[in-house]
């Protein structure tokens, strides 16, 4: 019979954003004192993420006193995005390569996404996540962040725009999100950061002095 494998976490993911907020909005010109809206695009059909994208620029341009961002995938070109940059000033576009994934979510106060697991790993640093439900393919990892996260899901620019100023305005709201987010982040993986690497270090620990004992007990019976 095979032993229960030990659960240990992930050392790689961090629950710690390592990047101050101040200094990433300086570094991103983005007004110090506004709320940033982030839209995590990725690699899809291009007709599809333009249409996301699209739908984004057109919500936040219905809300007042807020930075609207788009950081694109860092598999994507903003070239892609040439038409909605020239129709939306207002929107700030961002290369991946402008500033580290830290740093963009230190910046940002909510993430919006469709399938991105940028909305993951923002649920793991603390932050709000909407997921827009604007294509006619069925979401598969936006899907869980709803039911599993309840993470506000969005199908038009207007329900968009609605729901940021509904978390914004509604500090009990906010609340609300980010308990559910943190119960779905605690099942989601068991530990992350360095208390995942002080359980991995704990059982080597344990199988070491395992191996050493078992070396000691057939030592006595030869």
């Amino acid at each position: 019979m095979l032993e229960q494998l030990p659960t240990t976490g992930c050392q790689r993911l961090s629950r710690t954003l390592e990047s101050d907020r101040t200094f990433s909005k300086d570094k991103l010109n983005l007004t110090t004192n506004k709320p940033v809206i982030l839209l995590a695009t990725n690699p899809i059909d291009l007709l599809d993420k333009k249409h996301i994208a699209f739908v984004y620029c057109s919500a936040v341009s219905d809300v007042d006193n807020i930075s609207a961002v788009v950081r694109i995938h860092p598999a994507e070109r903003l070239e892609e995005y040439q038409d909605l940059i020239d129709s939306f000033p207002n929107v700030t576009f961002l290369q991946n390569t402008a500033c580290t994934q830290d740093e963009a979510l230190a910046a940002t106060d909510i993430v919006v996404n469709q399938e991105s697991g940028f909305g993951n790993d923002a649920l793991i640093k603390g932050k709000l996540v909407i997921v827009m439900d604007v294509l006619h393919t069925p979401l598969k990892n936006g899907k869980e962040l709803i039911s599993l996260a309840g993470c506000p899901s969005v199908k038009n620019a207007e329900e968009l725009a609605a729901e940021i100023r509904r978390i914004l305005n509604d500090k009990e709201i906010q609340n609300d999100l980010l308990i559910k987010a943190n119960k779905y982040v605690h099942s989601f993986c068991s530990a992350y950061g360095q208390e995942a690497t002080d359980n991995i270090i704990c059982e080597l620990n344990k199988l070491i002095l395992d191996r050493d004992l078992n070396t000691k007990q057939s030592a006595g019976k030869e």
